[in-house]
């Protein structure tokens, strides 16, 4: 039995430090693998509040309309910082957040629901083939995967074999990821005292352009 004592925020917060280090260490320090497998715990974290998020926002339309906006906000940066021709994580999470609105919506119209999902899966497929989004569409169905399940050793079960195909996509560290599960479960379903919310937007392209200051200055 794990002890739940993590709440969002506190997971949040980890997710963000990590992700900060992993950006430190790909830009300053790409000698030091450590950097690089703390990282890995950042995105399957962000990929659970994505869909946590999903699940229980009053407005849908406005939960994706607010992922695109800062996923544009931070794709220049993103490209003169990390990666020049590929699309950002914020997109990444806008892709899943737009599948999981046609699952939901189109789900009674077989026809055109099958249409939809199929045209998303080859976008999609094509995008992870040119490596063309953060990710590709292993983070896009982890997202899925974390909404979709409802029972919890399934959905982590699942998730774990969904970050060992990241492998196929990624580097070989990235098998560090399945470590963010353990804490995961340690997640109490409580948000925390303070309200964080647009921190954690801001806090994406905000850090890419403070990385991008401290690389010119270097």
């Amino acid at each position: 039995m794990f002890m739940k004592c993590l709440n969002r925020n506190t997971l949040k917060l980890i997710a963000l430090i990590t992700m900060l280090l992993d950006h430190i260490g790909y830009l300053f320090f790409p000698n030091i693998i450590l950097f690089r497998i703390i990282g890995r715990l950042s995105f399957p974290i962000f990929a659970f509040f994505v869909s946590e998020g999903y699940k229980y926002t009053k407005s849908k339309k406005k939960y994706l309309l607010t992922m695109i906006c800062f996923a544009l906000l931070s794709q220049p940066i993103f490209m003169l910082t990390i990666n020049n021709h590929m699309l950002n994580i914020l997109f990444t999470f806008s892709f899943a957040i737009v599948l999981l609105m046609f699952i939901d919506n189109f789900s009674k119209d077989k026809v055109l629901y099958s249409i939809y999902i199929l045209l998303i899966v080859i976008i999609l497929i094509t995008l992870t083939i040119m490596n063309a989004i953060d990710y590709g569409i292993f983070g896009v169905l982890l997202v899925i995967l974390f909404n979709k399940i409802k029972n919890i050793i399934i959905k982590y079960v699942f998730a774990t074999i969904c970050l060992c195909l990241l492998l196929t996509y990624s580097f070989i560290y990235q098998l560090y990821s399945i470590l963010s599960i353990f804490l995961l479960l340690l997640y109490n379903g409580e948000k925390g005292n303070l309200n964080l919310k647009y921190l954690f937007y801001a806090f994406y392209p905000l850090h890419l352009f403070i990385l991008f200051v401290i690389k010119l200055l270097l």
